[in-house]
Formats: structure tokens, sequence, C-alpha cells
């Protein structure tokens, strides 16, 4: 939550909500991002001024199931007063990094 135009390359782990996506004027490009682990949702859009669609194209969610991905996400299909997040396509799993 912030208004950034772009987050990128974070690993986004461990929160209630992942990503909180509304209230700013153009909805910022999220990509290349590892959004694991996070108990309620993985990105949680409230809409807000401006609305349009969310670009939420080439993150990790833990899965390459786009149902699965899909419930981890609030967004039109939840709400119908918001837009949709757009999600498809979806990285790979990262490369496990090596140890000592």
């Amino acid at each position: 939550s912030g208004g950034w135009d772009k987050i990128r390359y974070n690993i986004i782990e461990g929160n209630e909500r992942g990503i909180e996506i509304g209230s700013y004027p153009d909805r910022p490009v999220i990509e290349f991002n590892n959004i694991v682990e996070n108990t309620a949702h993985a990105l949680f859009y409230i809409g807000g001024s401006g609305d349009a669609p969310v670009s939420a194209f080439n993150n990790w969610w833990g899965t390459d199931d786009l149902v699965a991905v899909a419930e981890l996400i609030w967004d039109i299909y939840d709400d119908q007063t918001l837009f949709e997040v757009l999600y498809d396509p979806i990285l790979g799993a990262p490369e496990p990094t090596a140890g000592p």
C-alpha cells in the first residue's frame, strides 16, 4: 500500500495481506515478485479513484495452478464493484538459494 507506480522484484511473504491495491489514481504494475504464504490474500484490491484492472502478470504465487492463484486474490470475483486482477502468465517457481 502506498501508491507506487511499479512493484517489482520483492519477496512478499508472511503477511495477512501480501499487497493491498487501491485509493490512488493509477494502478501500479506488479511483476517479478515472489508473493507467498500470506494468510488472508496474496493481493487484495480495494478499488479507488481512476479504477481499472490491476496488472499483476509474471509473479510467483507459490503455485502455477490458475484456480489456486485466483483464490489468493480479492477482486471483482469477490466484490462485483471492483475490477479484475490480471495475473496470467505466472512465473515459475524461483530457484532455491545455495546455502553457505
